[in-house]
C-alpha cells in the first residue's frame, strides 16, 4: 500500500557519481542497473541465491487485513518496523497488530510462514494529523512510522541496529537503495507479485520535506513497498536501516528518515521482551496498540475467609470513546486445592466475569495462560481499575497469586500515555 503526495516539493535531480564506479558496485552487490535509463533507479527483483544474506534477509512482508506493505527487522529480532499507513484506516483507525512474513519471494503470500506480531507502537500524532490533511500529507508523513514487536523472534539472526542520524546522513549524498515488496513498479508499471525487489546502491541525496520526511527525485517504487527499508552504508562497508519508505510517484520517493526520537520505541518494547514482562515506560508522545497491565508483587491469600481479597492494575490514558475488543488474561495462583477458590474479573464499573468457583476438587493451582475472556468486557471503556477478586473459602491449605497480567487492547483508538 503506497500512497500519493497532495503537495508536492519542487523537482530536484541530483547528480550520480561515476556510472563505472557504480557498475562495479552493482556487480559486487549481484544487482544490476534498473533499465538502461541511469535517470531513474526503479525497482528489480533481488536474485533468490541473495535472499539469504545481508541486508535482504531482514526483510519481510507486511499484512494488516486487506492492507499489504513492505517491512524489516531491526534491532532486536522479535521486533520489526513499518509504515503507519500500512495499520491505519482514514474511517476506522488504528488496524490489529499486523503480521510478518520473513523471507517471502513467490507468487502469493507464504502463510505457513507467517508469524503474528503482538502489538505495535506508534506516534500518537500520526492518528490527529491523518484526520486533518489525510495519511496523503506531508506532516503526516513525518510521522509515518510504526514498529511491532512478539514473544518469538521474526527472525533467527541478529539483526541490524538502527542509523539514529539516518534523517542527517539521507540529506547528504551517501551510498543508498530500497528494499522493499511492490506490488507494482511504478516506474515500468510491472508487476512485482511478492517477491523481495531492490534499487541498485547509488549516490543519491535526499531533499527536506516536512520534520522527519525527506524525498528524493532519483529513486522509484511501488505500491506495496511502503514500510521497507532505506539501507545506507556506514564507513565500515555495513548496510544500516536509515530511513522507511512512506510514499512515491513514479520518479519521487518519500522516506521517514530515522532519528535519535526512535530510540523511545526500542526502548519502550525492552520490558515486553523479557519474562517476565515488566512494565512499559513510554515516553511522551508514544501509542501503543495493546496494553500489558501487570499486578507487581505475589499477594497471599487470607485461608478460609469468605471475603474479598482485591488485586487491582491501573488503565489510563486511553480515549475516552474508545472500546474494549480484546482482553487476554494471565493468571497462576499456587495452591494444594484450587476447589477452595472463588475468583472473579472485575472491570470498572463493576462488570465481571466468574473465573472459577469451588470446583475441581482435590486439583492443584488455578491457571489461566494466554485466556481470552473478551466475552464479558467487549465494549467496555477500559479506564480505571481492573481487579482480581480472589476468595480462599475453606480452611487447610494456602493460595499464593504469583502472577496477574491483562492485556487490553482497543479497537480505532490509541493507547495513549500522555497525561
Amino acid at each position: 500500500m503506497l500512497t500519493f503526495l497532495k503537495f508536492l516539493p519542487p523537482l530536484t535531480i541530483f547528480p550520480v557519481k561515476s556510472l563505472n564506479y557504480l557498475l562495479g558496485l552493482a556487480a559486487l552487490s549481484g544487482l544490476s542497473f534498473a533499465g538502461d535509463d541511469p535517470k531513474v533507479n526503479y525497482s528489480i527483483p533481488v536474485d533468490p541465491g541473495d535472499l539469504n544474506t545481508e541486508p535482504y534477509l531482514f526483510n519481510g512482508l507486511v499484512q494488516s487485513g486487506d492492507a499489504r506493505g513492505s517491512g524489516f527487522v531491526a534491532e532486536n529480532e522479535q521486533l520489526f518496523i513499518s509504515a503507519a499507513h500500512v495499520v491505519y484506516d482514514e474511517d476506522l483507525g488504528w488496524q490489529p497488530a499486523p503480521t510478518f512474513i520473513p523471507g517471502q519471494n513467490g507468487d502469493a503470500p507464504d502463510i505457513d510462514g507467517e508469524i503474528a506480531s503482538r502489538g505495535y507502537f506508534r506516534w500518537n500524532s500520526y492518528a490527529r494529523l491523518a484526520q486533518e490533511g489525510g495519511v496523503d500529507w506531508r506532516a503526516t508523513f513525518s510521522r509515518d512510522v510504526i514498529m511491532a514487536f512478539a514473544f518469538e523472534p521474526f527472525i533467527g539472526v541478529t539483526p541490524p541496529r538502527i542509523d539514529y542520524r539516518g534523517f542527517s546522513s539521507l540529506r547528504r549524498e551517501n551510498l543508498v537503495f530500497i528494499t522493499g515488496y511492490p506490488a507494482e513498479i511504478d516506474y515500468t508499471g510491472e508487476s512485482g507479485g511478492y517477491y523481495l525487489h531492490s534499487t541498485t546502491p547509488d549516490f543519491t541525496q535526499f531533499s527536506n520535506g516536512f520534520g522527519r520526511y525527506v524525498t528524493n527525485t532519483h529513486l522509484s517504487t511501488g505500491p506495496g513497498n511502503s514500510g521497507g527499508p532505506v539501507w545506507l552504508q556506514d564507513r565500515r562497508g555495513n548496510w544500516l536501516p536509515a530511513g522507511v519508505l512512506v510514499s512515491g510517484l513514479t520518479a519521487e520517493t518519500g522516506v521517514y528518515g530515522m532519528s535519535p526520537d526512535m530510540r523511545q520505541f526500542v526502548n519502550t518494547s525492552r520490558p515486553l521482551l523479557r519474562t517476565p514482562i515488566s512494565r512499559m515506560r513510554p515516553g511522551r508522545g508514544i501509542g501503543f496498540s495493546n496494553g500489558f497491565y501487570r499486578y507487581p508483587r505475589p499477594r497471599r491469600v487470607p485461608d478460609g475467609r469468605a471475603r474479598w481479597t482485591r488485586l487491582p492494575v491501573r488503565v489510563a490514558n486511553i480515549d475516552r470513546e474508545a472500546q474494549v475488543s480484546k482482553v487476554i488474561l494471565d493468571l497462576t495462583i499456587e495452591t494444594a486445592d484450587r476447589s477452595d477458590l472463588v475468583v472473579r474479573l472485575v472491570a470498572p464499573g463493576g462488570t465481571y466475569k466468574e473465573l472459577h468457583s469451588l470446583s475441581d476438587p482435590g486439583e492443584a493451582d488455578l491457571i489461566f495462560e494466554q485466556e481470552d475472556v473478551t466475552d464479558a468486557f467487549a465494549g467496555l471503556n477500559p479506564n480505571g481499575n481492573w481487579q482480581l477478586y480472589i476468595q480462599d473459602r475453606i480452611r487447610g491449605d494456602w493460595a499464593l497469586v504469583r502472577e496477574f497480567q491483562l492485556e487490553i487492547s482497543v479497537d480505532g483508538k490509541t493507547v495513549s500515555t500522555d497525561p
